[in-house]
């Protein structure tokens, strides 16, 4: 199986790259299905797994090597950095504006927090053991 950074990746890329090509196209929005967030992403994490199996099988070696978990380790802190930043500075826009910040902005927020310290738990825990 391959590793769980690209895993993620493989989910959460697909699901994410029809309203990122949106967003950056500025074309109208769809309102994206369970098929669109759930189903294709897993039929690609399937399918990529599959084919590694098979690779790994054969004795083609596989496809991973330390590097590549470091660079997907290092893109993936990067986002969250990223993310935590622009929840930060939505919180600024709403301050300044006088609006009302929308509850799902606090639930995102919440789970961002939620997230760090329980990585930051679990890394402490499998370092002590």
């Amino acid at each position: 199986m391959l590793p769980l950074q690209y895993n993620v990746l493989l989910f959460l890329v697909p699901a994410l790259i029809i309203p990122a090509f949106e967003v950056a196209t500025g074309t109208a929005p769809a309102d994206p299905s369970l098929g669109d967030l759930l189903v294709s992403p897993m039929i690609l994490v399937v399918l990529f797994n599959v084919g590694y199996y098979g690779r790994t099988r054969r004795g083609s070696g596989g496809i991973v090597d330390e590097r590549d978990v470091r660079n997907l380790d290092l893109a993936l802190a990067v986002v969250g950095v990223v993310l935590l930043v622009s929840m930060v500075g939505l919180y600024g826009w709403y301050a300044v504006s006088d609006a009302t910040v929308p509850r799902e902005v606090d639930g995102l927020a919440a789970v961002g927090i939620v997230t760090v310290l329980l990585v930051l738990g679990a890394t402490e825990i499998r370092q002590r053991i």
